[in-house]
């Protein structure tokens, strides 16, 4: 006696037809779910032509508020003097400069700044010239930040507080 296992089951594609149906559905239906899904998403965002201009840029980072302290200087913004106001600010002096800024890192050599008064920390930079020793101070040099970190001084002030530490 033969026995036959005969198979119960049936695949769902019969046709060629039907298998190029699923297979369309298959790749197309989750791509017209995903670029619904990002429409949906993206489609309250609508972004002015003009967003990006100068202005708008400036207005969209301006403070939220600000401090009024008696009277009508904004504390936030003060007044910039003018290069007129600016001239008439009388010079501080190179000893003034010094106790005031450069003494705090250059008495005890903090960050490797050289001490005052030390002569074999100072030889090889005064071998440079006072030229590169002018601008390292007003530019900055290693951590030492530009102007000893006192952006309000001049240019002289810094050279006269140099030539000051020079003789110590």
């Amino acid at each position: 006696m033969e026995s036959q296992v005969t198979s119960q089951s049936e695949t769902l594609i019969q046709t060629p037809q039907q298998l190029f149906v699923v297979v369309f559905l298959s790749f197309f239906v989750p791509l017209a779910s995903i670029l619904l899904v990002v429409k949906l998403i993206t489609g309250g965002i609508n972004i002015s032509p003009d967003a990006l201009t100068e202005k708008a840029v400036s207005e969209r980072m301006k403070p939220v508020g600000s401090i009024q302290i008696a009277g009508d200087v904004d504390a936030l913004n003060p007044p910039i003097p003018s290069q007129e106001t600016a001239s008439l600010k009388p010079l501080k002096n190179g000893e003034t400069v010094y106790q005031q800024v450069c003494a705090v890192c250059h008495i005890a050599g903090v960050a490797g700044a050289p001490k005052a008064g030390d002569k074999s920390q100072w030889e090889a930079r005064i071998a440079k010239g006072k030229k590169v020793l002018y601008q390292n101070a007003i530019n900055g040099i290693g951590i030492m930040p530009a102007k000893g970190g006192a952006a309000t001084l001049s240019d002289d002030e810094i050279k006269a507080a140099v030539d000051y530490l020079l003789k110590q």
